[in-house]
């Protein structure tokens, strides 16, 4: 299963695959934790660095915690100036989350 938020630099990632679009990355992660729970089934969520941010709430309460397994796909390097902050910080900020990698994979597009 694949849910993901496009944006340009994910186009290449997703075309020509099916996907679930929901309205932001935390309902992303939401659907990706609870398609776990009902098939014990990695799922995989495609976001932005900028909508990583909305994506910690879920991720941080619930998934890491309850030890969720999914692999998220993060683009980013965008330099517009609404994208270029967590693009510059989204590796540091991944690298302070206490998660198990054999449970969480970051796969990140630049």
């Amino acid at each position: 299963m694949l849910i993901a938020i496009p944006d340009k630099k994910l186009a290449p990632y997703l075309k020509g695959k099916k996907y679930i679009k929901p309205a932001d990355e935390a309902e992303c992660i939401s659907i990706a934790g609870g398609y776990w729970l009902a098939k014990h089934k990695r799922a995989t969520v495609a976001i932005s660095a900028d909508g990583f941010c909305n994506a910690l709430c879920p991720l941080t309460s619930w998934v890491i915690p309850e030890g969720i397994e999914m692999d998220i796909v993060i683009s980013y390097g965008r330099q517009e100036p609404q994208h270029k902050i967590m693009s510059d910080i989204l590796v540091s900020l991944i690298s302070f989350l206490n998660y198990e990698p054999k449970k969480i994979s970051f796969n990140l597009i630049q």
